[in-house]
């Protein structure tokens, strides 16, 4: 625990640290009677608490370089009189290698580290090779050829983004440069608590008050980024020429070459680091009225750019370079070796697709083909489901936009479309939506790449409809230009979760806004860093104290294992299973998971009022006689107790062959109750029975072994048959017809509808594990919109819903895998 003197004094350190208190408050703390007197801390006051905690080991030292901006101002128009005007900035930094010696020697990191690239295919031939992580793609097999026989790449991923630390007043802000490797897994990259991703520097904010014209205003601001970013990778130059000996995870010491592989930004961003106008892309040579064709020209080369740039600051020859659209600044990439710059710029989905091509141009066009209140009437009348958010007064209200209301519009939008804008329309958002989940596919093959490009292609040759119903003026847009680099930057990189620029939006609260509320906002810079050197000390601390409890139980089972005449394995000797080439399907095994306690426990002729139910002891009787015993449907009574749930969860296991991976993914969340009062302890709730889909015919292929269902009771039948038949949880479930038909034509969704029988919908009880997910049902609304519908009554008014392929990611994986999979 050392510096510390136990155990104790460890956790109230750590907890004084991470609570978010001031200095002011912490000293308070420290300073009450109770905690004086008691002894309950062994610090008198703030300042010995910082001293002990400055002890503590510490990543690398951050450095403050200051920047002089000078320019000659004109101060009297009539004499010609000028004077210099100065402006500091202050570049504070920290030297990118150590970090990376940090993050590569982290022994937490050892079970998710790679050092060198592999080729992982879907079938036993070799033909459908997978795109998972970077270590899985071309760019890491082709920079091993550049390099000495047994050198180690360290893949560097590089995020920056200028975010506002004030809220409402102050006009401060900071720009992070953070750093990560594409060594990690993306799934340890993403959690903010595993700390794989490291800030390593500010970069400044010049004002540039003094210089009046706005074109060289902004040429010099786009110098200053890359002379402090020159600065900031420095020390990545000579490493990744010669390379840096380095104690790994796994504790061997081996040669690695950090390289730049991926610049995570958004577009804007893109164009600055690249040296790019707005008005080209920053990847490839494409002019820009040929933007919005789906068409990609040759990629941009480091080398050829260094060279047109050198004609022009050397021999004044600025032809070439302005015509490929570059301005006239040195960048800082020139130096760093083995990469290319312009094929650092990975997919962007939270800009480029979710808000660019999605909410700022095809809702747009959308809105202009179909009235506002009709679009809005559809969103408030959608049918409920667990994740999904339901825009009560629809989306012309929504005052702030932000990834998440950007995928929940997504999820419902072409079936509230469907019917009020032309056919051609809802096919082209049916294309574009497509592309968009599978681009955000966390694992691709040859095969779903090249779907991903058909998708493509289908919307360039739908989305004239637009244009033609005077939606829209021009599709010359930068961010549909840029999805055409998608599957070639997959290929490449690996797939696009790994670089979405909502992780660094994300790591903004902890490398910038809470260190800023941290500081007493005079000269905040230095006190953040400072704050954040604390932050990351008490990080590593609590890492190798992680790390000294898994060695331990690993010697104390080592030490049993001896005793007992057993030989262990070590991790090394037993490495991770490599990928199978060969991936055999097979049915999901659900696990349902319900409170201990259910939520009521009524009679059968109260749950069959409460739950609207008329059927419910015949339904019961019935499932008696053909699952226990023909003898036995009148042992129950309308008068015997049941036990009721109102939700359950449901853990899916989708097939093998499925392209996703929900290691971090939330079960499916079943909802079965009736209206709901306020009660002191709970807010009140609305009537609200989910769908889901059963596996009911075992012999049928693909997604015609399902079955949706509307499930309207969970519970266990009453006690006294427990004896003769387990207190199994069973589902009283609304049956809908099977999928039996064509996707709709436009839509490309299934159209579900009641499997009526007599007047009446087929109902039945079935047991819960049957359930294989959650399921949602969206109205088909047609060509009419009707006010009256409203989330509460759309079951029992809309007769025909759709299959919502899009309510989550996972369904539309689910889906996907079927219609490539089966020959039908």
């Amino acid at each position: 625990w050392a510096p510390f003197d136990s155990r104790e004094d460890w956790e109230l350190a750590k907890w004084l640290i991470g609570s978010g208190l001031t200095q002011k408050k912490r000293d308070e703390f420290l300073k009450l009677s109770k905690i004086r007197n008691c002894a309950a801390a062994p610090w008198p006051n703030n300042l010995n608490f910082l001293k002990k905690i400055d002890k503590l080991p510490k990543g690398p030292e951050w450095q403050c370089e200051r920047i002089r901006v000078e320019d000659t101002v004109e101060v009297d128009a009539v004499t010609g009189e000028t004077e210099k005007a100065t402006e500091v900035l202050e570049l504070w930094k920290r030297d990118p290698t150590k970090c990376i010696r940090d993050l590569m020697g982290n022994p937490l990191y050892r079970s998710s580290m790679r050092y060198r690239p592999e080729r992982q295919y879907r079938d036993a031939e070799h033909t459908n090779r997978i795109y998972d992580e970077m270590w899985t793609s071309d760019w890491w097999w082709d920079i091993q050829k550049e390099l000495p026989s047994g050198a180690t790449v360290a893949p560097l991923i590089l995020a920056s983004d200028k975010t506002q630390l004030t809220n409402f007043s102050g006009n401060r802000a900071a720009w992070p440069v953070y750093l990560t490797l594409g060594n990690i897994s993306k799934t340890v990259r993403r959690q903010t608590k595993k700390h794989a991703t490291v800030l390593i520097g500010y970069l400044p904010i010049p004002k540039l008050a003094h210089i009046t014209n706005p074109e060289q205003r902004s040429i010099e601001m786009w110098r200053i980024f890359h002379d402090s970013m020159a600065k900031l990778l420095e020390p990545l130059v000579e490493a990744g020429q010669h390379g840096m000996d380095v104690t790994c995870a796994d504790r061997e010491i081996r040669r690695v070459f950090p390289i730049l592989a991926s610049y995570v930004a958004d577009f804007p961003e893109q164009c600055l680091i690249a040296g790019i106008k707005n008005t080209n892309c920053p990847i490839c040579h494409v002019s820009p009225e040929d933007r919005g064709e789906g068409m990609t020209k040759e990629t941009r080369q480091t080398r050829d750019a260094v060279y047109v740039l050198q004609q022009w600051w050397e021999k004044h020859e600025s032809a070439a370079a302005e015509h490929l659209g570059y301005k006239k600044i040195w960048p800082f990439w020139a130096t760093l070796p083995h990469q290319n710059i312009f094929e650092c710029f990975t997919p962007d989905i939270l800009h480029q697709l979710h808000k660019g091509n999605f909410k700022d141009h095809l809702v747009k066009w959308c809105l202009k083909l179909a009235p506002e209140k009709h679009i809005d009437q559809r969103f408030q009348a959608m049918t409920s489901f667990h994740g999904l958010r339901h825009f009560a007064a629809g989306i012309s209200k929504v005052k702030q936009w932000s990834g998440t209301e950007y995928k929940n519009m997504e999820k419902t939008f072409l079936s509230v479309i469907d019917g009020i804008v032309p056919s051609k329309a809802v096919k082209a958002t049916q294309a574009l939506l497509d592309f968009m989940y599978l681009a955000r596919f966390p694992i691709h093959t040859d095969e779903s790449l090249r779907r991903m490009e058909l998708a493509l292609q289908d919307y360039h040759e739908l989305k004239p409809i637009f244009m033609d119903l005077e939606a829209c003026d021009s599709f010359e847009i930068p961010k549909l230009h840029a999805i055409s680099h998608y599957i070639a930057m997959i290929r490449l990189k690996g797939t696009a979760d790994g670089y979405n620029t909502e992780s660094p939006e994300r790591l903004h609260i902890d490398f910038a806004k809470l260190a800023y509320r941290a500081s007493n906002k005079v000269q905040p810079i230095k006190q953040m860093t400072l704050w954040l050197q604390r932050q990351e000390a008490v990080n590593k601390q609590e890492a190798y104290l992680s790390w000294i409890e898994e060695v331990r139980e690993q010697r104390k089972h080592q030490r049993r294992a001896a005793e007992m005449g057993l030989e262990v394995l070590h991790e090394e000797d037993n490495p991770l299973p490599h990928p199978s080439t060969a991936i055999i399907s097979r049915p999901g095994n659900p696990r349902h998971a319900l409170t201990t306690t259910p939520s009521s426990n009524l009679s059968i002729s109260a749950a069959a009022t409460t739950h609207k139910i008329p059927d419910l002891l015949p339904a019961i009787r019935q499932y008696i006689a053909l699952i226990v015993s023909p003898r036995l449907p009148n042992l129950v009574a309308a008068d015997h107790q049941i036990s009721i749930w109102h939700r359950t969860r449901v853990t899916v296991s989708l097939p093998t062959t499925i392209l996703y991976d929900d290691d971090n993914d939330k079960p499916d969340v079943i909802a079965s109750h009736p209206a709901l009062p306020k009660t002191k302890w709970k807010e009140g709730k609305k009537e609200r029975y989910d769908t889901c889909l059963l596996y009911r015919f075992p012999d049928e292929e693909g997604l015609e072994r399902y079955q949706v269902a509307r499930v309207r009771l969970i519970f266990t039948l009453p006690r006294h048959l427990h004896c003769i038949y387990p207190p199994i949880p069973l589902a009283y479930v609304e049956l809908y017809q099977p999928f039996r038909t064509q996707p709709h034509k436009d839509t490309g969704m299934w159209v579900i509808r009641p499997q009526i029988v007599q007047g009446k919908q087929v109902a039945e009880i079935v047991p819960l594990g049957s359930i294989h997910m959650a399921c949602h049902l969206a109205p088909q609304f047609g060509s009419t919109t009707n006010s009256s519908w409203t989330t509460d009554n759309v079951f029992d008014r809309c007769s025909s819903f759709y299959f919502n392929t899009y309510s989550s990611l996972r369904m539309f994986s689910f889906v996907d895998h079927f219609s490539v999979t089966d020959p039908a």
